[in-house]
């Protein structure tokens, strides 16, 4: 795995774990404390700054609510996360629209 793949994954990582913990509607405080980590460590983590460990994974998933499964058949239909993601991007799109209209000029 190249040294950029390696900065892909922990992207990734920090992007989901960021979207799990708004749609908990916990702050980054809330979901450290929850995890018995440094709200610092989870701000980076979420950066993709980290690469974490799979107890660092384990104990963010159980703050969250969530277990670490890494196979599971269960897994296999992921339509409704997929569903929520589009939800969640329509969502913030429209909240942008005022902001991109001012941007533009047109009140």
């Amino acid at each position: 795995m190249t040294e950029e793949q390696k900065q892909q994954t922990r992207d990734r990582i920090g992007q989901r774990i960021a979207t799990l913990r708004k749609l908990a509607g916990m702050s980054q405080e809330q979901l450290s404390e929850r995890a018995g980590l440094q709200r610092t460590h989870v701000s980076r983590i979420e950066a993709g700054k980290y690469a974490v460990t799979l107890e660092t994974i384990q104990a963010i998933a159980e703050a969250l609510g969530m277990t670490v499964d890494i196979i599971d058949p269960g897994l296999q239909d992921l339509a409704p996360l997929k569903r929520l993601t589009s939800s969640l991007r329509h969502q913030t799109s429209k909240k942008l629209n005022p902001l991109k209209r001012i941007r533009n000029g047109k009140s």
